[in-house]
């Protein structure tokens, strides 16, 4: 027994000296919205409002695994008029919000990093705060929570400098239904800058 702890302590010491020797890399990107479902439902308007961050590290040429935060937010306004509400109805300008903060983890598999483009995959898993609001007049109303969520990507890096590359990405977001809040979905394109250490 003590053998096999010996054994289990040297393996997860050495792999974890094996991955803190991989290269790292940070992700800056830009994202516009496209809403579907749900989404398109409460805000059917392209966002141009939306940043993310990501770091992670290679575990060797094909695989990276990472973590990263965003934030996209959508927005509508509708004419003033009169509007249903519980309990009764509302006269006034409307405004429906969505904001959803994506805190996920990825792991990525990458085509090659040769050459003048590179090619990538990849699969994020986490949770999304959400916030549905509508303010008509003085008056707002909020579902808010937070939910499950993945989002598959596909991209390029192309090389601009040494350790620089600039991305360009598609995402497709989906978060799942709870008790606070509908399942909620969007298309991300991404442009942004990519610094390998």
């Amino acid at each position: 027994m003590k053998k096999l702890k010996y054994i289990l302590s040297l393996s997860l010491l050495w792999i974890a000296v094996s991955i803190s020797a991989q290269e790292s890399y940070v992700n800056i990107q830009y994202n516009m919205g496209f809403p579907v479902g749900n989404t398109q439902d409460f805000v059917d308007k392209t966002s141009f409002r939306g940043s993310s961050f990501e770091f992670g590290k290679y575990l060797n040429d094909n695989i990276s695994v990472g973590m990263g935060i965003g934030w996209n937010t959508f927005y509508q306004s509708f004419p003033k008029a009169t509007y249903p509400i519980e309990g009764g109805e509302i006269t006034g300008k409307k405004y429906n919000y969505i904001n959803a903060v994506p805190i996920m983890a990825n792991v990525k598999y990458h085509f090659t990093r040769e050459g003048p483009i590179h090619p990538y995959v990849g699969l994020h898993v986490g949770t999304f705060y959400m916030e549905n609001r509508t303010d008509i007049g003085m008056y707002s109303f909020a579902d808010k929570g937070w939910t499950f969520g993945i989002a598959p990507e596909a991209g390029v890096a192309i090389p601009v400098g040494q350790g620089v590359n600039f991305l360009v990405s598609a995402k497709y977001n989906q978060s799942f239904e709870t008790s606070k809040i509908d399942q909620q979905g969007w298309f991300n394109l991404n442009f942004g800058i990519s610094f390998t250490f």
